[in-house]
């Protein structure tokens, strides 16, 4: 027999077998089919999520860069928390929330999505232990957020406040950013750093800054007090309009202090959404003291000829209004007295010496040295830049807009405005706009504050192009207007 064949024997089966095997398998086909039927195994296969989608769905990531977890505050301090947030599909809108509740809310620039958006927000301290968080939402909506605890006062027990239910911002999605907001500090137009100016006098700081950004610079847009001395400059302060590229002027009405000392205020550009943007800049001034007593020099009992005057002069030869400078003089020689002459009268003199003036225009100063009925004298000139006009009486008729000078340089106009206000309907400021030739405003609206019953000058900057009219108006608390003039462009 061949080892490769099998022999197969023949099986009978018979009708018994093949009924049991039938009722054996047909519950298990019976099951089967009911599986198939109500999807407990499907046959068709889940869509997995792709990258798209997963991008779409992704939570803005937020870091608080300062301050720090468990940092502690005084009671009513300005509590700066500086975060960035992140998102693929463009951060929107950030807000922070303490304790549950929205204290601030800061949109992107020109509403806008950034990939990276980074914002200052403050928020005045209260007593107690506090949760701050900080809340992103992107373009499709998406939330993130990151949370620190600070203390005020130290130990201070938290402040109960009762639960807010925060809702996300429901915000439409758009297109990728297009704008950035930057500023540089070009240079100090006015008063540069550690400029010497008297007691109570009020100037005007002007920086010329380079919107080194995208976005221009428009409506809501501010410079913003940060540390230092204030020096009485109001807090925001609006700012002239300045399209991305430009360089303008911005200025603030100050006042010095009546205490000497060295003075530092620092400010930034704000924008109408709350941001700021930009390198700081800072105005820093000198407020001198009484002069030093100068021990006196014996005169000479006796004398004869001419006295002899070694030196005088003014250091700084060239002031602004408003600004001091220092008369001082040598040794003089073969002289009974000394006098010095100024507007305000002839005063007796000790050699050498010194003395410091705030000149209200140009001035010269004379010394004289006599010798019994010999006299000799030394002359210096302190020239006063933008001198103000002399004084004037008040004007018969109350809130009058008496003068309107105006200087174009190219879509810049600084208008000069010469006025006396009354004091009704405290407290009123000056308004300015460049119109066209169908009286359509085509400048940014400037704004100062006046002061009441005396005859005053101000100065408001305005940019824009083809203004032909300035028109000004005084205005009062209640919005009335209390004067109006209009001035041509020439």
């Amino acid at each position: 027999m061949d080892a490769s064949a099998v022999y197969v024997r023949p099986v009978k089966i018979g009708v018994g077998f093949v009924k049991g095997l039938i009722r054996v398998l047909t519950p298990l086909l019976v099951f089967s089919g009911l599986v198939a039927l109500f999807g407990c195994g499907s046959s068709t296969p889940t869509a997995l999520p792709t990258a798209t989608t997963v991008a779409q769905n992704t939570a803005p990531v937020v870091i608080i860069k300062s301050p720090a977890s468990n940092a502690s505050f005084e009671e009513g301090a300005q509590v700066q928390v500086t975060s960035t947030s992140t998102s693929p599909n463009g951060v929107k809108l950030v807000e922070l929330i303490v304790d549950g509740r929205i204290v601030q809310s800061s949109p992107t620039p020109n509403d806008q999505p950034q990939i990276q958006y980074s914002v200052i927000q403050q928020w005045q301290a209260a007593p107690g232990q506090h949760t701050l968080t900080v809340r992103a939402t992107d373009a499709r909506a998406n939330t993130g957020d990151a949370s620190i605890i600070v203390n005020v006062n130290g130990n201070a027990q938290p402040t109960p406040i009762p639960p807010t239910n925060v809702s996300p911002t429901t915000i439409p999605a758009t297109a990728a950013p297009s704008c950035t907001l930057n500023a540089t500090y070009i240079s100090d137009v006015t008063f540069p750093d550690d400029t010497v100016i008297a007691p109570n006098s009020p100037f005007v700081k002007t920086w010329a800054i380079k919107n080194s950004g995208t976005c221009d610079w428009g409506e809501g847009f501010m410079i913003v007090f940060i540390s230092g001395s204030q020096l009485g400059a109001p807090s925001p302060a609006p700012i002239p309009f300045a399209a991305a590229g430009q360089t303008q002027n911005i200025s603030l009405e100050m006042v010095s202090p009546a205490a000497p000392g060295r003075y530092v205020g620092v400010w930034q550009l704000q924008a109408s959404n709350g941001t700021l943007f930009g390198t700081r800049v800072n105005v820093a001034i000198q407020v001198p003291g009484a002069p030093t007593p100068l021990p006196l020099t014996p005169v000479p009992t006796v004398c004869s000829g001419s006295p002899q005057i070694s030196s005088f002069l003014a250091n700084p030869a060239t002031v602004q209004a408003g600004q001091i400078t220092t008369l001082s003089w040598g040794l003089v020689s073969n002289a009974t007295n000394v006098v010095l002459s100024t507007p305000n009268g002839n005063s007796g003199v000790a050699t050498p010496g010194q003395v410091q003036v705030q000149p209200g225009e140009s001035t010269t100063y004379t010394l004289i040295a006599y010798c019994y009925n010999n006299s000799v004298q030394a002359q210096t000139t302190v020239t006063v830049q933008n001198a103000p006009p002399p004084p004037t009486a008040s004007p018969s008729t109350p809130n009058e807009i008496r003068s309107i000078q105006v200087e174009k340089n190219g879509d810049n106009y600084k208008v000069t405005i010469n006025y006396f206000w009354d004091g009704t309907d405290a407290p009123a400021s000056l308004s300015a706009v460049g119109v066209s030739s169908q009286s359509d405003p085509v400048t940014n609206t400037g704004q100062s504050k006046i002061e009441p019953n005396h005859v005053k000058y101000a100065i408001i900057n305005l940019t824009g192009k083809g203004a032909v009219t300035i028109d000004v108006c005084m205005l009062g608390r209640s919005g009335q207007e209390l004067a109006c003039d209009s001035q041509p462009v020439k």
